[in-house]
């Protein structure tokens, strides 16, 4: 079967998933800003992973456009106790296989106002690193399986 990873990330933390899930995996991965999206048909199923902002996922329908066969990771600042998949699939629009991660916060990487908005939410006045790599252990149990 022919795979690829692909990864949107504006911090870092679903790059850091990313590379872990390609180590763990043998997968090539890429950033979306280095493929081409049309490329993508050329794959039997695309892993890609994408930072959860207010809810929605921005370029996962340009991806699912190329290839439906997605395994989606989604990379987040809730704890995993707190997270509803189905919920979120819902309201990120999403469909298929979805997988939870957690991120985190790197203030540097922002924007003034995205910077006061999540601190005004979160809490974090400072940076924050949720990653796990034992994290990816569901996410690459079902790739190997598939």
């Amino acid at each position: 079967m022919k795979q690829v990873i692909v990864y949107k990330s504006k911090t870092g933390f679903t790059k850091q998933y990313a590379m872990w899930i390609s180590e763990a995996t043998g997968i090539e991965v890429k950033s979306i800003k280095e493929i081409k999206l049309k490329s993508l048909s050329q794959y039997d199923r695309i892993i890609y992973g994408e930072s959860l902002l207010a809810g929605h996922l921005s370029s996962y329908k340009k991806v699912k456009k190329y290839n439906a066969n997605i395994v989606c990771f989604v990379v987040g600042l809730s704890p995993y106790e707190k997270v509803n998949l189905e919920q979120l699939k819902k309201n990120a629009n999403v469909d298929g296989i979805v997988f939870y991660l957690m991120g985190g916060v790197k203030y540097e990487k922002l924007n003034f106002l995205f910077r006061a908005m999540l601190k005004k939410i979160t809490g974090f006045l400072e940076n924050q690193d949720f990653t796990n790599k034992e994290a990816i252990k569901e996410i690459v149990d079902y790739i190997n399986k598939k």
